[in-house]
């Protein structure tokens, strides 16, 4: 039985190699204007945008000293269809 498991596994397995180099490759974009103008091509259909962020670090404050950035967020959600965003931002070394 473990040796039919293993035939059937590299059957498996050289079928998905032989169909993945089958498939054609998508063609390698190297002009700065074509990149810039297939990726606002490509936004033109986005209803949604999330960015969420985390920062680290010091920040000096003049008359303060440093500040530590560690556990600030912050987070942004975009819904362009509605035309609303909403903008969380956590700043626990600021309290």
């Amino acid at each position: 039985m473990p040796r039919r498991l293993l035939a059937l596994l590299a059957l498996i397995g050289a079928l998905t190699v032989i169909a993945c180099q089958g498939s054609p490759a998508a063609p390698a974009l190297s002009d700065p204007k074509d990149i810039l103008a297939k990726t606002v091509l490509s936004l033109k259909d986005v209803k949604t945008v999330q960015i969420k962020g985390d920062l680290t670090g010091t920040v000096q404050v003049p008359n303060s000293g440093a500040l530590d950035l560690k556990g600030t967020t912050a987070s942004l959600d975009a819904d362009i269809a509605a035309k609303t965003i909403h903008v969380t931002v956590s700043a626990p070394s600021f309290l």
